[in-house]
């Protein structure tokens, strides 16, 4: 599978002997070495996030990965994550003293969201809140009252005497027996004749000559066919099912779980079994195929933890036969994970470009039609995230990340990271957007690196935030070695961009951005003193909206504008720079 992240793993190793603190912003995993329960409970201190001197603390986006090869975690046992002793107001998973947490997967997930805030996953286990207290002891149970005393036993009657026996009569005489009489003298048998003399055998004939042979007779006619033995074993999965066009959804659910013999013949009956046995953190393995769904896709508290793995050349469409629905929609306290094995660069157009069931694909693709949005982020959510990887997302018109659900009825925290993607927007509308939506969740964590953005709308919005003003809301977009290339040649008489928000007083501070080596370009052209910036603000002047850059961006254009946005490090943002078109993706 294709990596194109610049991390590398520094590994803690823990024993459990004691507890651990975490002094260094650069740690990546901590893998438990221990074989067996120490008798108590160590802590983890989390590193440090609210130091004056940024590098010393532990930044968002990047995830601190418990492992616990040897299981102590999948037992009874539990860590005690504590935040860092020079931290104040920190809150993990919605708790301001530390969390017990123990793992079902053997992993933990351990991310800061910014703003003092970490979540604590198992990506196997759906985060419902702290754990469970003990269970009370039972009281202890009232005596039995005693058996009362068995009555005495009446005595039997006695029996009534026997009446006595009648006298026997006496037996009659035998009368006596007659005389024998005599038996007959036996008369004399008579003398046998002598036996004549036995003739001579005569001489033996000679053998007569062997007659010809007769005709072969006709074949007898062929017997019935024995009955067909039963089928071989086949391998079960304990957590996979298997999706191919060759499959059949009906004979998929009725066979047994994971039969990679039996596959599903679409992702969506695929999706629809797990929600239907309510079964969590299974992976499910789409063959090579074009692959024409015709229904919304659904992914919520159900069938959460999923992962959709594309293998080889898989294209994911919806079926142009049918009326547009969204295509996924992910819904309610969940995360899903969407991994390709390589890119499929060779869509151009999404419409006429579509190959035939059975084409020959490179990579993994998903692709809409005119109307229908690719992924729809709603309803009422603690926590739901959402990753993209390898894979090329390719819309003719309508937005690919929407978001619907305002945070007054629940949208308390979304995640959406998006790596190594070939993101096509053709769409020329002027609300065709990458990522857009009309409500936004509360706390919002963008994490977006080393993809390639196409964005064909007269708009050149590709990110727009505009709609995001609520107060209160709490919005972090990262972004790294990305490419932005707005194609649209119309001419701007008021500000815009690439990436265009609207924040008001009330969320001071709400926007903290973190950026490393984007690229950044546009065709447009401007009158009226009008500028096209990377990162464009419309909202109140008097407010600022942070950016952390930590590594050079370079625009064709405009950078952002200053006020209300502020950068608050030393690296410079390179504007109006002279640079060339990036009209032919090679990954940025």
């Amino acid at each position: 599978m294709s990596n194109f992240s610049h991390y590398a793993l520094n590994n803690i190793d823990w024993d459990l002997s004691s507890d651990l603190q975490i002094n260094e912003p650069f740690i990546n995993c901590i893998t438990i070495t221990a074989t067996q329960s120490p008798g108590v409970v160590r802590k983890l201190f989390l590193p440090q996030v609210t130091a004056a001197i940024t590098s010393n603390n532990f930044m968002h986006g990047p995830t601190i990965v418990v492992r616990d090869p040897n299981g102590l975690l999948v037992s009874s046992y539990s860590i005690d994550v504590q935040p860092n002793s020079a931290d104040t107001n920190i809150v993990i998973n919605n708790s301001d003293s530390g969390v017990l947490v123990g793992s079902k997967s053997g992993i933990l997930n351990i991310q800061y969201t910014g703003f003092n805030f970490f979540t604590v996953i198992d990506p196997a286990i759906l985060p419902t809140g702290g754990p469970q207290g003990a269970t009370g002891a039972q009281g202890t149970a009232g005596s039995q009252g005693a058996v009362g005393a068995q009555g005495d036993k009446g005595a039997t009657g006695s029996q009534g005497t026997a009446g006595s026996q009648g006298a026997v009569g006496s037996q009659g005489a035998t009368g006596s027996q007659g005389t024998a009489g005599a038996q007959g003298a036996t008369g004399s048998q008579g003398t046998a004749g002598a036996q004549g003399a036995t003739g001579s055998q005569g001489t033996t004939g000679q053998q007569g000559t062997a007659g010809a042979q007769g005709a072969v007779g006709a074949q007898g006619a062929v017997g019935s066919q024995g009955a067909q033995g039963s089928t071989g074993p086949s391998k079960i999965y304990t957590q996979i099912i298997w999706v191919d066009p060759s499959g059949n959804d009906t004979a998929a659910v009725a066979a047994p779980q994971g039969d990679m013999i039996v596959p599903f013949a679409t992702l969506a009956g695929a999706l629809d079994y797990l929600r239907s046995g309510i079964k969590l953190g299974w992976t499910i393995e789409v063959q090579a195929g074009t692959y024409l769904e015709d229904k919304t896709m659904f992914i919520d508290e159900k069938n959460s933890g999923v992962c959709i793995h594309l293998s080889g050349g898989v294209s994911i469409q919806f079926n142009p036969e049918v009326s547009s629905k969204i295509l996924f929609q992910i819904k309610d306290n969940c995360t899903c994970t969407f991994v390709g094995d390589e890119i499929d660069a060779s869509y151009t157009n999404s419409t006429s470009g579509r190959l035939p069931t059975g084409g020959n694909l490179s990579g993994a693709s998903i692709i809409t039609d005119s109307s229908q949005v690719m992924f729809a982020m709603n309803g009422e959510s603690s926590i739901q995230q959402v990753s993209v990887s390898n894979i090329a997302l390719i819309s003719p018109s309508a937005t690919i990340f929407s978001y619907s659900s305002p945070s007054d009825i629940g949208f308390k925290q979304h995640t959406l990271n998006v790596t190594n993607c070939y993101i096509k927007q053709e769409g020329t509308n002027i609300n065709s957007h990458i990522i857009s939506g009309s409500t936004e969740p509360q706390n919002t964590s963008i994490n977006i690196r080393d993809c390639y953005h196409f964005n064909n709308s007269t708009s050149g919005i590709s990110y727009n935030f505009n709609q995001w003003n609520s107060t209160g809301l709490f919005l972090s977009l990262r972004l790294k070695n990305n490419i932005f290339y707005a194609t649209t040649t119309s001419e701007f008489a008021s500000n815009t961009g690439h990436i265009v928000t609207n924040a008001v007083s009330e969320q001071k501070g709400a926007f903290d951005w973190y950026w490393q080596g984007n690229t950044f370009y546009c065709s447009c052209t401007v009158i009226n003193r009008a500028r096209y910036f990377a990162w464009y603000d419309a909202g109140d002047t008097s407010i600022s909206c942070r950016l952390n850059n930590t590594t050079p961006s370079i625009s064709n254009w405009y950078t952002f504008n200053s006020p209300p946005i502020a950068n608050i490090t030393e690296v410079s943002m390179y504007g109006t720079q002279k640079i060339l078109a990036p009209s032919r993706w090679n990954r940025s």
